[in-house]
């Protein structure tokens, strides 16, 4: 079996699930991806395998998959859990970083800037173009911390906020000129060019819970929540 095409079916169906293409709770007939995808069962079974270590999909007790329920349980707590570990590399990168990682943060902070400026974000493809800018002002805050098992748990997390958090921007910007996000991570940007943990990481650890509140809203009016 060729591991390059596993790891495509993996993406595929890593993306269906976060873009809602692969509903909540739905159960994961083999079968039925490997016609959708167009490949045979063995790829299919092995992807499913492998995405059950990222809490996207989980087993049904030895008679197949299915996605992983949305929870309110468990929208707090991976929010909760990432403003932490987040937090810790954010300090740590403070006070390791160089110049040169201050000039990555300011440039991919550009970057998103300009884009959400010169870009009004209409459909799903004008919002992964956008969250690729975002995760890399993400990654550039916390890259200087130089922590590999910290930032490979930094991403996981960061996967399963982003299944909740593209549901609810997503729906917002149907009802709106476009997302401005880049004016709300301007102040955390400051305070950790200035050199500030403390301020840095409570602005962090507010963004959080911010975002906790609207995500939350948004699933209960729309009854996501099982």
């Amino acid at each position: 079996m060729s591991e390059t095409l596993v790891d495509k079916i993996y993406e595929y169906i890593h993306e269906d699930i976060i873009s809602l293409r692969l509903q909540p709770g739905q159960r994961l007939h083999i079968a039925h991806l490997a016609e959708h995808y167009e490949v045979g069962p063995g790829p299919i079974r092995e992807a499913l395998s492998r995405l059950t270590s990222t809490e996207l999909v989980t087993t049904i007790s030895q008679r197949g998959f299915r996605v992983m329920p949305f929870s309110q349980i468990d929208l707090r707590d991976i929010y909760q859990t990432r403003a932490h570990i987040e937090a810790i590399a954010l300090t740590i990168s403070i006070e390791k970083g160089n110049d040169e990682w201050e000039a990555d943060i300011i440039g991919s902070y550009h970057r998103l800037a300009k884009f959400e400026s010169e870009h009004p974000i209409k459909n799903t493809e004008d919002y992964q173009a956008w969250e690729m800018r975002h995760r890399g002002f993400n990654l550039a805050l916390i890259n200087a911390c130089d922590l590999k098992h910290l930032l490979r748990i930094q991403q996981h997390l960061y996967t399963l906020t982003e299944r909740y958090r593209r549901q609810w921007l997503l729906a917002g910007i149907k009802h709106s000129k476009g997302l401005h996000y880049a004016k709300e991570q301007k102040k955390i940007m400051d305070a950790v060019l200035a050199r500030d943990v403390s301020l840095a990481s409570k602005l962090l650890h507010e963004h959080f819970k911010n975002a906790v509140k609207v995500i939350e809203l948004y699933f209960q009016e729309n009854n996501m929540f099982n």
